[in-house]
C-alpha cells in the first residue's frame, strides 16, 4: 500500500482591518479582566453611600457686653466670674451635631450643681442674685462637659479702733510724719506734733470681705475700693468756708491699698484724713467730712455703700481753756521749743455725718496775729 505524505493547508491571509480587531479584543481582555464587570455610575444600577457625621457637643456660656470687659468673665479654665445681680440671669447654651436641631437639644441632659434643670431649648439659665459657686453641666451622646460660674460680693466693715486686721499688710507708716506714724498698726484718733507742726488725724481702714470662700483663687486685679467725700466743710478761724459736694476718689497711694484678695478673700483699704496748724497761732480750725466708699470689678459695683466720717478741731489753748483741759485722750503730744501746743479734737467712726445741717462754725475767730491754717480736707499727704 502505497501512502501519500499530506500537504499542509496554507493559512487563509488575514486582511489589514481583521487584523486591527484582532488586537483591539485583546488589549481589552488584557484591561478588564473578565472576572470584573463594568458599571456605568448613571445606570439606575450604581449605589453610592454618604457618611454621617458623628454627635458633638458643645457647651458655652453667652456673654454680655457693654462694660470694659464682657460679663461674666473668664477667669480660668471653664470658670468665669460675675458680681451679684449683673446681668442677671446668665444664660448657658449647647451646640450639639450632627443637625443642632430641637430633636437633639431634647437629649441633652442639663444639671445644675448636680441638680437636673429643665431646659429652654437649647439653654438653660443662673440666676445671679445669690452669691455662691455653680457648676453648669450638659451631656449628650456620651460627652460631658461642665462650666463654673461664680456669682461673688463683697461685704465692707469699718475699722476706725484698735489695731488693723492680723491679715492686712499694708500699714500707716508709709504715711509719713502726717500719719503720727508712732505704732503704725494703730487704728483711731491721733494727735501729736511732728516735724514743729502740730496736728491730728484719724486713721481708718476699710476691710472688704469676699464671698463665697476660695473666689480669691480666681478673681484677678480688676477690683478697686472706691471713695468718696459726700461733704465737707472746713472754716479757719471761723470763716474762710471750704466747702466740697460728692467730691471724687481721693485714694491716690498704692501703699496703703491691699486690693488683690488674700487667701482669706479680705481687701483693704487704709485712710488718715489729718488737720494741722502751725504752732503758738492765734486761730481756730473746725473740719467736718463724711465719706462714702463700695467695691467695683471691672468697674461694675459689686459691694453695698459703707460710710464712715471725720471731725477735727483746732483751737488756741489760751483763748479757750476749756478745750485745752479736756484734749482728746488718744493725744501723743510731745512739747516742742519749751511750748505746751493746743492739742486737736479728732473723732473717727464709721457711720454718716450729716455735713449739710452744720450751718455755721463752732468757734469764731480770735484776736490778735495769726498765720493761715493748713489742712489737706482728708487727702493724704
Amino acid at each position: 500500500m502505497t501512502t501519500t505524505a499530506r500537504r499542509p493547508i496554507p493559512k487563509r491571509p488575514r486582511s489589514p482591518d481583521s487584523r486591527k480587531r484582532a488586537l483591539s479584543r485583546s488589549s481589552a481582555k488584557k484591561r478588564l479582566p473578565s472576572s470584573k464587570k463594568v458599571t456605568d455610575s448613571s445606570t439606575p444600577c450604581a449605589k453610592t453611600t454618604k457618611k454621617k457625621k458623628a454627635p458633638s457637643l458643645q457647651l458655652f456660656v453667652v456673654q454680655v457686653g457693654g462694660m470694659p470687659r464682657a460679663l461674666p468673665q473668664r477667669v480660668g479654665d471653664n470658670m468665669y466670674a460675675i458680681p451679684r445681680n449683673v446681668g442677671d440671669p446668665v444664660t448657658f447654651a449647647v451646640v450639639t451635631g450632627p443637625d443642632n436641631d430641637a430633636a437633639e437639644w431634647a437629649q441633652v441632659a442639663w444639671t445644675v450643681n448636680d441638680v437636673e434643670t429643665e431646659a429652654n431649648g437649647n439653654s438653660v439659665t443662673v440666676r445671679t442674685n445669690a452669691d455662691g459657686r455653680f457648676d453648669v453641666s450638659a451631656a449628650y451622646a456620651g460627652d460631658r462637659q461642665t462650666i463654673t460660674l461664680w456669682v461673688f460680693w463683697c461685704a465692707l466693715q469699718v475699722h476706725a479702733a484698735g489695731a488693723l486686721p492680723g491679715d492686712c499688710r499694708v500699714h500707716f507708716g508709709s504715711l509719713g510724719a502726717h500719719a503720727i506714724t508712732a505704732n503704725p498698726r494703730a487704728l483711731g484718733p491721733r494727735t501729736g506734733v511732728v516735724q514743729g507742726v502740730i496736728q491730728g488725724c484719724g486713721r481708718v481702714c476699710i476691710q472688704a470681705d469676699m464671698t463665697p470662700g476660695g473666689i480669691h483663687q480666681f478673681v484677678d486685679s480688676s477690683l478697686r475700693i472706691c471713695r468718696e467725700v459726700v461733704r465737707e466743710k472746713t472754716w479757719f478761724d471761723g470763716g474762710g468756708l471750704v466747702d466740697h459736694a460728692n467730691r471724687g476718689d481721693t485714694n491716690a497711694r498704692a501703699d496703703q491699698k491691699q486690693w488683690v484678695p488674700n487667701a482669706q478673700d479680705h481687701l483693704f483699704d487704709l485712710d488718715a484724713p489729718n488737720i494741722a496748724r502751725w504752732q503758738a497761732v492765734n486761730a481756730s480750725i473746725e473740719t467736718y467730712m463724711s465719706f462714702r466708699q463700695w467695691v467695683t470689678y471691672d468697674g461694675t459695683v459689686c459691694s453695698d455703700d459703707v460710710e464712715w466720717h471725720f471731725i477735727g478741731e483746732f483751737l488756741n489753748g489760751t483763748a479757750h481753756p476749756a478745750l485745752q483741759a479736756n484734749p482728746h485722750p488718744a493725744q501723743v503730744v510731745t512739747i516742742v521749743s519749751g511750748v505746751n501746743p493746743t492739742v486737736p479734737r479728732v473723732e473717727v467712726a464709721a457711720g454718716a455725718l450729716d455735713v449739710a445741717s452744720i450751718v455755721a462754725p463752732r468757734y469764731t475767730s480770735v484776736a490778735g496775729p495769726h498765720d493761715v491754717a493748713v489742712t489737706n480736707h482728708g487727702e493724704r499727704p
